[in-house]
């Protein structure tokens, strides 16, 4: 018979310990989203406590002026630091399995009833699992604009260009009708500032990318410079695939420009590029973006260890009655931006 006591190991913490749930979440197979599975893009480093620091040295270099034999050498300048101490943040979830919903599951063929329940937290974790990674892309849409939001879409959770002292820089407008000479533009406006902000930063192989809303995109693929470049790729894609129409990318003046498909929550919370907007980055740029995986310091399992992307756990129900159990997702990290002055913006219209 399948009873809660199931959940309830020894000393060892049994077959639902929050262990080994932790190392089954590992194996859902789940599709990443855009900016979820961008390779180069994010250096994920696993630490063992929740503070982390952030250290910034104003390089500089400076011609050599002549001097007399003899004469004192010029003196070379310290460079200024600036470091920075900062905390991860929890991100956690929990469902409820009550022992009613265990009355109704049923061993099916040679699956033990065991394998039964454990076939039903596998199903549940792996609700909770999705609406981790939907958080992971908005915090990451969000690190590549220099500002990640709670949940609420209005509470600010890391600015990082109010942490580094540093303007954001002024939004650039893309009047698509009327635009001419867009390459020089894009060079000129995008290209050059997000090069001399990255400074000896910038390395062969990085690529800059333009994430952009629906109606900047249209407005962009419609402009009668880049049309014919845009038509020539979709002439292409259109050979593997019908959908190439609906939300593409394709390079143009050493940009590549993708129309991010925006999805919203449950609240109505945006997860994505607003329509007439778009976000310009470097990827490549090596630990530009970090991921902060710090360990969950609540479970005694796993204090001073090194951070995991995910932990689960289930806590029986406290009063005795073996009423439910709660199954729980947690997620400690922080998503860093060292370089808030080499991301731009770009909107539809002058």
């Amino acid at each position: 018979m399948i009873g809660m006591d199931i959940f309830r190991g020894g000393a060892a913490g049994g077959a639902f310990s929050s262990i080994s749930l932790t190392t089954a979440i590992r194996d859902i197979k789940y599709t990443p989203s855009l900016l979820t599975g961008m390779p180069g893009l994010v250096s994920k480093v696993p630490v063992y406590t929740e503070k982390f620091a952030v250290e910034r040295m104003a390089d500089s270099q400076r011609l050599i002026p002549v001097t007399e034999r003899g004469a004192p050498r010029t003196r070379q300048t310290r460079n200024r630091r600036n470091i920075r101490d900062f905390r991860t943040i929890r991100t956690a979830k929990v469902d409820e399995l009550r022992a009613v919903e265990l009355a109704n599951i049923r061993p099916f063929g040679e699956e033990t009833g065991l394998e039964a329940v454990q076939r039903e937290l596998m199903l549940r974790y792996s609700r909770l699992r999705r609406d981790h990674e939907l958080t992971e892309e908005y915090r990451l849409l969000g690190m590549i604009q220099g500002k990640i939001l709670d949940a609420d879409g209005t509470s600010t959770l890391y600015d990082w260009f109010t942490e580094f002292g540093i303007a954001p820089p002024t939004e650039l407008g893309f009047n698509w009708a009327s635009r001419a000479g867009v390459a020089e533009y894009i060079r000129t406006n995008v290209i050059r500032p997000i090069l001399n902000a990255l400074q000896g930063r910038a390395v062969p192989g990085m690529r800059i990318m333009a994430l952009c809303g629906d109606t900047f995109f249209d407005g962009l693929t419609s402009n009668s410079e880049v049309r014919q470049t845009y038509l020539n790729w979709q002439a292409a894609q259109e050979l593997r695939t019908g959908l190439a129409k609906a939300y593409s990318s394709f390079s143009f003046g050493d940009v590549e420009w993708v129309n991010y498909r925006s999805a919203t929550d449950s609240n109505s919370v945006s997860v994505g590029i607003a329509a007439d907007k778009c976000r310009f980055f470097p990827v490549g740029v090596p630990d530009m973006f970090q991921k902060i995986i710090s360990p969950n310091d609540e479970d005694l399992n796993f204090v001073n260890t090194l951070g995991q992307e995910y932990y689960a756990r289930q806590v029986p129900d406290p009063s005795g009655y073996n009423a439910y159990v709660e199954l729980s997702m947690d997620a400690f990290n922080a998503h860093v931006c060292t370089t808030p002055e080499a991301l731009l913006s770009g909107r539809a219209g002058a």
